[in-house]
């Protein structure tokens, strides 16, 4: 048993010096492997490094970049032309770029943290609330218009287009200022109003065409014109409205008119058009074409205007002209008839009358010492009856050329004419005692001789009616009436009825009361017709012993000439 024992221990100790032996063995080769692995750790951890220094100039260079992309982003926010926003659920400012503030006129500071809709013009907040319930329940990017107002006091316009994010948190809005867009579209409608109003309400059938031919507008009086819709016409071509399809002519003119003005030409001329109830219109047509800035034919114009009226009116003015000129043929012949009348009064009226006047004056010669007192009566009253009759045969013939004789212009003295015959009058009675006031310096423009005829028939009919005064006074003129030169004679004498005024111009028509006057009723009919002659008018104004003022003008051309 000791034995065994024995054996056992000793055993158990050569074990325990064999592994020493290999634990020593193990420890020197341990060594050359630890020195081994040392030398490899240390090659990994260099290579190590290296790779961390690489990374780190890489993760540098990274971060450099982002800051620049960064900056540069951030500046494209900011001064973007249009205004960004980051708005949560509620509404609230998280971010706005310089661009919006500004549009705001609120500094980006005092934004952020506060509801946009305090920036919202206060009728357009229902309108914003509902844009941003849509904008965070469809997901989908939402776009309207909405009123703001900058600084909180003015009001603008903005179009405002937003997206929720995919958290459902936040939302991006852009937002750009739209008010002169705006006012332009509000001017563009105001302008299109007008435009409709004016289009509509002017009295001409107007319309608007493709160069083509095709009717693509119209206006009120055409549709009125036809009785039809706008939907009944419009869409074809021009010659295939009812306008234009009674007539094969008119509408070959029609063609030829588009064509022409497709090329840029304006065309008119005239038509005839087909009323509902079957009546036959005249109308003045064209066609103008309308041209872009490059000068090309876009559209045509076509407008026309019912000119029946004045079609019937021409007519009738060709119907009097043609009458017109019948008449100044019979005219012209009952002239040349009265030139012969007037040939043969003056020579087969005046032949007896020199017979007459003749035998009378043997006969007061000759017969004198044995004729009674009344018989000398008799024949002193066939004498002056023949001379009478020989003043009345010149008078009408000097009244008859009147009528077609022409005035020569010139300037003529008016007073130095009136002085003339003055002198001629007190000739003829110089016991009398006449006064005559005639203003100095009148001039004005006609026909000298038919002036002087003037001047004679006024002051002698002064002269004659004023013929019972032991103070007379004769007054010659000028004054002004409607802004017009006037002139006139005056006198002191008999006067007349104004209810007899209208006749003191008719040939041969004497006033009650002037038969213990001479004359024979021409001299102020001859001075009506040559005022008339100078495109003049003559009237009178008077009282019953109270004396009479003739007055005349000439026309403005006259008057004209004269200041000239």
């Amino acid at each position: 048993m000791k034995a065994d024992k024995g054996q056992t221990a000793e055993a158990a100790t050569l074990r325990d010096r064999a592994e020493e032996q290999l634990r020593l063995k193990e420890d020197s080769s341990s060594c050359q492997r630890a020195e081994d692995d040392a030398r490899r750790l240390l090659h990994e951890l260099q290579i190590h490094q290296i790779e961390l220094e690489m990374q780190n100039a890489e993760l540098s260079q990274a971060k450099e970049e982002s800051e620049t992309v960064l900056e540069k982003y951030t500046d494209l926010y900011d001064f973007a032309p249009i205004g960004y926003l980051t708005l949560d659920l509620n509404g609230i400012i998280n971010a706005v770029n310089l661009t919006g503030a500004t549009l705001l006129g609120i500094e980006r500071f005092r934004l952020i943290g506060r509801r946009l809709e305090q920036y919202v013009a206060h009728e357009s907040r229902p309108h914003f609330d509902e844009f941003l319930g849509k904008v965070f329940t469809n997901r989908v990017k939402k776009d309207c218009e909405i009123a703001f107002l900058k600084e909180g006091k003015y009001p603008f316009f903005v179009q405002i287009e937003a997206v929720a994010f995919s958290s459902g948190q936040e939302c991006r809005a852009v937002f750009i200022d739209i008010t002169e867009r705006k006012r332009a579209e509000e001017s563009l409608r105001e302008s299109n109003a007008l435009f409709e109003v004016i289009f509509d309400q002017a009295l001409q059938s107007m319309g608007l065409m493709k160069t083509d031919g095709t009717l693509i507008k119209i206006n009120r009086t055409t549709t009125d014109f036809i009785e039809a819709r706008e939907a009944e016409v419009l869409g074809k071509p021009f010659w295939e409205t009812p306008w234009w399809t009674h007539s094969t002519e008119d509408r070959e003119k029609l063609r030829e008119a588009v064509r022409s003005a497709a090329q840029g030409e304006f065309v008119r001329f005239e038509a005839t058009h087909l009323t509902p109830a079957g009546k036959l219109v005249w109308v003045d047509f064209s066609l103008k074409p309308v041209k872009n800035e490059k000068g090309e034919v876009i559209f045509l114009v076509p407008e026309w205007r019912d000119i029946t009226a004045q079609k019937q009116a021409t007519e009738q003015i060709e119907i009097l002209n043609s009458d017109l000129e019948n008449r100044a043929n019979e005219l012209e012949a009952a002239n040349i008839e009265l030139e012969a009348f007037n040939y043969t009064v003056s020579h087969d009226l005046r032949r007896p009358l020199t017979t007459i006047n003749a035998y009378c004056q043997v006969l007061k010669e000759m017969c004198s010492n044995r004729l009674d007192e009344q018989c000398k009566g008799y024949l002193q009253e066939a004498y002056t009856g023949t001379l009478s009759m020989n003043e009345l045969i010149n008078a009408l013939l000097s009244f008859s050329r009147l009528s077609h004789a022409e005035p020569c212009r010139e300037i003529v003295d008016l007073s130095a004419l009136a002085h003339e015959e003055a002198e001629k009058l007190q000739y003829t009675d110089p016991e009398r005692n006449v006064t005559f006031r005639i203003a100095q310096g009148i001039q004005i423009v006609g026909d000298r001789s038919l002036l002087r005829v003037v001047m004679e028939n006024l002051l002698n009919n002064a002269w004659k009616f004023t013929g019972k005064l032991t103070e007379t006074v004769i007054e010659l003129g000028a004054t002004e009436v409607a802004g017009q030169p006037a002139y006139f004679v005056r006198d002191n004498g008999s006067g007349f009825d104004m209810a007899c005024a209208d006749k003191l111009f008719t040939p041969f028509h004497r006033l009650p009361g002037s038969e213990e006057y001479s004359g024979h009723g021409i001299g102020l009919a001859t001075v009506a017709r040559i005022i008339k002659r100078h495109g003049g008018r003559v009237w009178a104004l008077g009282e019953p012993e109270k004396g009479a003022t003739f007055f005349f003008s000439l026309s403005a051309d006259e008057m004209n000439k004269e200041g000239n």
